[in-house]
């Protein structure tokens, strides 16, 4: 099943959209291409299959001096298929034109999914992805099961680990009654989802209240704050990657 948690119909934004999986034990969401960059973060254990580079067609036999015939060598005859487990708390970055099939192999599946650019997901609040069915890719997913640690955030996708300024997923984690003074990112769209603790965020002059499963879209040059109340602990995404860059910085 799907749930569509953020997009253009319900924020006004078409820079990315955000959704719920559940894949019930024993399913799989079939080979499927994308086509638009995805960042899935799973919340309980699955394996992932990928397969990229389709096969080059038989070349025409060619005659030798002999008069004999060869076909010589099949350039990009090439299938290349991996199998992963993956477990809760771990991500993976799927390029747009990859192919990828998650399986709930041992349990049921859940997974919160970000796609870049977001837009009306029609489809999608239909109950279904908009992804075909594919036997071959141009890229293959990135599975991402450890990040780096700066302080509050551990980046795990980055241009520096997926190859390209699409976005960047971190976890962000904050004590109870710390506070985030007012900012505001200029071109980036930022989206949270809270997987445990509470707290108000302050966005436009509008306070909200977030407790875990919540979800939050920041659009561009927008101020926004937050306080926590309890431990925070959230999964948060920009698009295009470029704020998480800040938290590398020494205090």
């Amino acid at each position: 099943s799907v749930a569509v948690l953020l997009d253009e119909m319900n924020t006004g934004n078409p820079n990315a959209s955000m959704f719920e999986i559940a894949i019930a034990a024993g399913g799989s969401t079939g080979s499927r291409k994308t086509d638009r960059a995805e960042q899935w973060y799973f919340l309980g254990p699955a394996s992932v299959r990928s397969a990229m580079a389709k096969p080059s067609p038989q070349p025409k036999r060619q005659p030798t001096p002999e008069g004999s015939s060869s076909t010589g060598a099949r350039a990009g005859d090439v299938k290349v298929a991996s199998a992963n487990n993956v477990s809760a708390g771990d991500m993976m970055f799927v390029p747009a034109g990859s192919v990828r099939e998650v399986i709930a192999s041992s349990g049921d599946v859940h997974a919160v999914v970000v796609v870049v650019p977001g837009g009306r997901e029609g489809a999608a609040r239909g109950g279904a992805m908009s992804t075909p069915e594919a036997a071959y890719g141009t890229a293959v997913p990135i599975i991402l099961s450890q990040g780096n640690k700066y302080g509050a955030v551990t980046i795990f996708a980055e241009p520096a680990t997926i190859k390209e300024p699409t976005l960047a997923a971190s976890i962000l984690e904050l004590p109870a009654a710390r506070q985030v003074p007012e900012h505001v990112h200029a071109k980036e769209t930022e989206m949270l989802y809270i997987l445990a603790g509470s707290g108000t965020m302050t966005i436009a002059g509008t306070e909200v209240a977030v407790t875990a499963s919540s979800v939050v879209q920041i659009p561009p040059n927008t101020k926004h704050a937050f306080v926590t109340k309890d431990d925070v602990r959230a999964l948060q995404i920009y698009t295009p990657a470029g704020p998480e860059q800040r938290f590398k910085a020494k205090p």
